[in-house]
C-alpha cells in the first residue's frame, strides 16, 4: 500500500492539541537508536547514522498539502519525527524550509518543531540549521553510559558524553528542549531511580539544558515488558531539574478533546497514521469525528490485509500499522 509522508491529526500532550506528523525517514524505520519504548514495529531494522537521501523534499511537500487540504487549520504545531530520525535525511534542511513556506503561504498559526537524537549531528561536529524551527526536543533519557545503553540501544560507537558536548557549543537561541521519557521494566525502574534521576539532572545541566519535556509512555513499545513509570516518578525528576536550574514541563494527562473539523481519512491515511503511532478507536474517532461504524469498517479492512495489527496493552486495545 501506498505510504503517505504527512499524517494526522495527531492527539499531543505536548501540544494540548492537535498536531501533523511528517516523516521524512521511512518506512523503513531508520535512527542512531533503538529506544526501548519506541512505539513503531521496526521489522528489524539496524540502528545507523549514516546521513544519506532518504524521502525526497517532493514527496514530503506533496503529502504535506494534501493533509492540510484534507484537515484543515486545526493543528497546532508540525512535528518533523517519523520512523526514525529526520536528521539522517540529506534532504532535511530543504524540507524544514519548505514546510516552513508552505505554513507561511496557508496563514496556518502552527509551530514547526523537531524531534531528534541529534547524534547523526554530533558525532560529525556537523553544523545544525535551525533558523526556520521553533522547537527542537532532543531525545535525553539517561544520565550514565549504562542506563544510555539500556533505555536507548544506541548505534555501535555512540556515546552520551558526544551528545553532551555538542549540546553545550551548540548555539541554538532557546529553542533545544530535552525530552525525556521514564519507563519501567515490569515494575523495576529502568531510568527512574533516585540516582538515575540526579545524573540525568546534571548531565542536562552540563549541556546547557534549560527546558525538558518529562514524559512516560502512553502506548504500546516494541518491547512487551516495558511500562510506564509512576506519576511520582515523573514529578520526582521535575523536582531533581529544577534543582539544577532546568524548567520542566510534566506530560501526565492524555489528550480528551475532539479535533476542531471532520476529517474523512482514506484507509492509506489511516495506514500512515497507525504505522507512525499506535491508537485506539476512541483516539481515533477524536481525531477525525466519523461514526465508529466507518472507522471499524476501515481498521478491519487493514487487519485483513495483514498490514494493521490489534495490540492489547494495559486493559485497551491499540492499532498498529506494519512494514508489508
Amino acid at each position: 500500500m501506498e505510504v503517505k509522508h504527512a499524517v494526522g491529526p495527531y492527539p499531543s500532550r505536548r501540544a494540548n492539541g492537535y498536531i501533523a506528523i511528517i516523516d521524512s525517514v521511512g518506512p523503513p524505520k531508520a535512527c542512531p537508536y533503538n529506544c526501548v519504548y519506541c512505539p513503531i514495529k521496526g521489522g528489524g531494522a539496524k540502528t545507523t547514522t549514516t546521513i544519506k537521501r532518504l524521502v525526497s523534499p517532493d514527496r514530503v511537500l506533496r503529502s504535506f498539502e494534501q493533509l492540510m487540504d484534507g484537515i484543515g487549520g486545526g493543528v497546532r504545531a508540525v512535528l518533523v519525527n517519523g520512523m526514525g530520525d529526520p536528521l539522517l535525511n540529506e534532504f532535511f534542511s530543504e524540507i524544514v524550509d519548505s514546510l516552513a513556506k508552505v505554513l507561511k503561504k496557508r496563514k496556518l498559526d502552527a509551530e514547526l518543531w523537531i524531534k531528534t537524537s541529534l547524534q547523526t549531528h554530533a558525532v560529525a561536529s556537523r553544523r545544525l540549521d535551525l533558523a526556520n524551527v521553533d522547537r527542537v526536543y532532543v531525545v535525553f533519557d539517561a544520565g550514565s553510559s549504562e542506563d544510555y545503553a539500556t533505555i536507548n540501544e544506541p548505534h555501535h560507537g555512540l556515546k552520551l558524553s558526544t551528545l553532551i558536548n555538542y549540546l553545550k557549543n551548540l548555539n541554538e537561541g532557546g529553542k533545544i528542549v530535552a525530552e525525556l521519557s521514564l519507563v519501567s521494566i515490569g515494575e523495576l525502574p529502568l531510568n527512574w531511580s533516585r540516582e538515575s534521576l540526579e545524573l540525568i539532572a546534571i548531565s542536562y545541566r552540563k549541556a546547557g539544558v534549560r527546558k525538558a519535556v518529562v514524559r512516560t509512555i502512553d502506548r504500546p513499545p516494541r518491547l512487551s515488558g516495558v511500562r510506564p513509570a509512576p506519576e511520582a516518578a515523573l514529578r520526582r525528576a521535575a523536582e531533581s531539574l529544577t534543582e539544577q536550574g532546568i524548567e520542566p514541563l510534566l506530560l501526565l494527562e492524555k489528550p480528551q478533546f475532539h479535533y476542531s473539523e471532520v476529517v474523512v481519512p482514506s484507509t492509506t491515511d489511516l495506514y500512515s497514521l497507525l504505522l507512525r503511532r499506535p491508537m485506539t478507536i476512541t483516539e481515533l474517532r477524536r481525531s477525525f469525528r466519523i461514526p465508529y461504524s466507518d472507522l471499524w469498517g476501515a481498521i478491519e479492512s487493514l487487519m485483513n490485509r495483514g498490514i494493521v495489527e490489534e495490540v492489547v496493552w494495559r486493559g485497551k486495545v491499540f492499532y498498529r500499522g506494519i512494514t508489508s
